[in-house]
């Protein structure tokens, strides 16, 4: 996993160099390729950064507890430890979230018709009110979509 880590912080650092030359070039395609393989790398790459501040920081903590005699300092590097190893286990959770392969549609647009079924009719004499139209907000907002409808009868 930490090779293919290293691989994608080695890309982003070259995408970001290159960033200002694509932006430059007036090619829209790929700026925005470019733009779109900048906001998928950038969150992986600052978790992994603080995934190996953090494994430094554990190393160090240990290595000073080893050679620690003060029980004060011994408990505070204990603390330390025991911080630091569950922000360790947060981020690789969070590296392997980061890290599971993404549905290729995610960042297509969807165009969603909604209709009502045959008691919303009868409910409705056979006309769809501005209820059925808001009713698929709530799913669209838990989903982290944007809803906006095309045209919602009153």
């Amino acid at each position: 996993m930490f090779d293919r880590l290293d691989e994608l912080e080695t890309e982003l650092e070259k995408l970001e160099s290159q960033l200002p030359e694509i932006y430059a070039s007036g090619d829209q395609r790929a700026a925005r390729d470019a733009g779109r393989r900048h906001a998928e790398l950038r969150p992986i790459v600052e978790a992994y950064r603080e995934y190996r501040a953090t494994e430094a920081d554990l190393s160090d903590a240990r290595e000073l507890l080893a050679g620690e005699e003060d029980p004060e300092m011994r408990e505070y590097l204990d603390g330390e430890i025991d911080t630091k190893d569950a922000r360790l286990t947060e981020l690789d959770a969070r590296l392997r979230d980061l890290l599971a392969p993404r549905d290729p549609n995610d960042g297509k647009n969807v165009i969603m018709e909604i209709r009502g079924g045959e008691a919303a009719r009868k409910a409705t004499s056979g006309r769809p009110t501005s209820s059925t139209c808001t009713s698929a907000t709530p799913t669209c907002t838990t989903g982290r979509w944007r809803s906006s409808p095309a045209r919602c009868p009153t």
